[in-house]
């Protein structure tokens, strides 16, 4: 005992910190990656209102260690869950990868508590409000709440610079086939990687991508703005307002596309752009647009998990004299010519516009993968009972078409700046122009708005 005392005392001192993880890959950041880090960093003190955050409900029983397994699963077979972000040593930031990371795990116990739901929701603000430190990896955690004979919910909290509403969906899909298979779905195969769609966009023509939306945005003597610069708005959770549209409204935007021989999402953006001329009195608008930003040539895209959303520019000029449908066929095509140029990065199209800002709207078609007997299956496999949640943006006012059966038309607004009243009176403005447009498809715009 005394021989073994004093090798103790003579020995070297231990290290308690925690040792360096091991990087195994070190990687440039996709174009809107890049301004979310800048949102993220600029004020280190304030609201990220880029957190994301799902809330899965689970029916009892629940297999808490086939539930937290599966989350771990998430982070061992993709990559771009584990990412570090990393900007002062370096001249432009990357991303960094760690071989592994601790699973970000918290456990609650609410089973007996009568205020379990009150509980629940806190459990949810506190996670929401705590932000990721951009250096320190994982951006992503994971919270479960015991609620006893009710079941359990897991809310799952990460930072959106990690993944995009599509790679949301697919994330869904593979953490219920983990916990179904216990923890782990040996039967999925490799996961194509988020770094494959990085090279594919160092391999791109950047600079004729430029060109494309310097030609765009030729003419244009300033952007479209609602609302007071950023520097005078503070970060903050938005409100929401949402209006289906009415009976046969959504079958007649359908029947004006078709006719018009333009895509949904051309009728949808051009009611969102005579709105922001009520708004401004401009009669050509500039908004932003949410596009997908995976590329079609690129094997596998449309499983990986990654953020591939961009935010572009989309300038629509509103002549009276020009009839609905060839307007329509006008916005089509112009937004047509920058498909090849939507990787580029929106602080980089607005340096070389060189007016300043060019708008503080975001227009946003939904648009994931769903498949929902699929899904079903599986939820009524895991006992799954419902997924709430969502995410938000910096901008005053953004409008978000939600495809369905009914079309649902969603404006998130900063409270700040608008008023519910005026939130909901843009909204029906909305609808009502669209039904304008459905029964006018052949009339002066200016006619068939009169």
């Amino acid at each position: 005992m005394t021989t073994s005392t004093t090798q103790a005392q003579n020995a070297e001192p231990q290290n308690t910190e925690p040792a360096e993880p091991e990087i195994i890959d070190v990687l440039p950041l996709a174009p809107l990656q890049n301004g979310l880090l800048f949102h993220a960093l600029a004020d280190p003190e304030a609201l990220d209102v880029y957190t994301m955050q799902s809330t899965y409900r689970f029916a009892a029983p629940v297999d808490v260690a086939a539930l937290r397994q599966a989350c771990a699963s998430l982070l061992e077979r993709h990559p771009i869950l584990r990412a570090g972000f990393a900007h002062e040593q370096f001249d432009t930031p990357v991303q960094f990868i760690p071989a592994a990371v601790p699973l970000p795990w918290r456990q609650l116990d609410l089973s007996a508590d009568p205020h379990a739901g009150r509980e629940l929701e806190r459990l949810q603000v506190d996670e929401r409000q705590a932000k990721f430190e951009m250096s320190r990896p994982p951006l992503i955690r994971f919270a479960y709440a015991d609620l006893g004979s009710e079941g359990g919910a897991l809310v799952v909290t990460n930072h959106h610079i990690l993944i995009d509403g599509w790679s949301d969906a697919l994330l869904v899909t593979e953490l219920l086939r983990h916990y179904r298979a216990g923890g782990r779905d040996q039967a999925l195969g490799e996961p194509a990687q988020f770094r494959n769609y990085l090279q594919w966009l160092a391999e791109q023509d950047e600079q004729a991508a430029r060109g494309v939306w310097r030609d765009q945005l030729a003419g244009l003597a300033n952007g479209t703005l609602v609302a007071p610069e950023a520097a005078e708005r503070s970060a903050v959770l938005p409100e929401v307002v949402e209006m289906d549209l009415p009976d046969g409204l959504t079958d007649a935007l359908i029947a004006l596309a078709r006719t018009a021989r333009v895509s949904i999402n051309t009728v949808y953006s051009l009611g969102w752009s005579l709105a922001l001329r009520r708004l401004t009195g401009q009669d050509t608008v500039v908004f932003g647009s949410t596009v997908s930003g995976r590329p079609p040539e690129l094997a596998g895209v449309d499983e990986m998990i990654g953020l591939f959303l961009n935010t572009v520019p989309v300038v629509t000029e509103l002549d009276p004299h020009t009839r609905v449908d060839a307007l329509l066929r006008q916005v089509q095509a112009r937004q047509g010519e920058s498909l090849q140029a939507q990787f580029v990065g929106l602080s980089t199209i607005q340096q070389d516009a060189g007016i300043g800002t060019l708008f503080d709207t975001l227009y946003v078609m939904r648009n994931t993968p769903e498949d929902d007997a699929a899904l079903d299956r599986l939820s009524a496999d895991t006992g799954l009972l419902e997924i709430e949640g969502g995410d938000a943006t910096h901008y005053p006012l953004t409008f978000i078409v939600h495809p369905g059966d009914t079309y649902r038309l969603i404006l998130a607004y900063q409270g700040e700046q608008f008023s519910a009243a005026v939130a909901g009176a843009l909204v029906e403005s909305v609808i009502a122009t669209l039904a304008a447009l459905a029964a006018h498809a052949q009339a002066p715009l200016g006619t068939a708005l009169a």
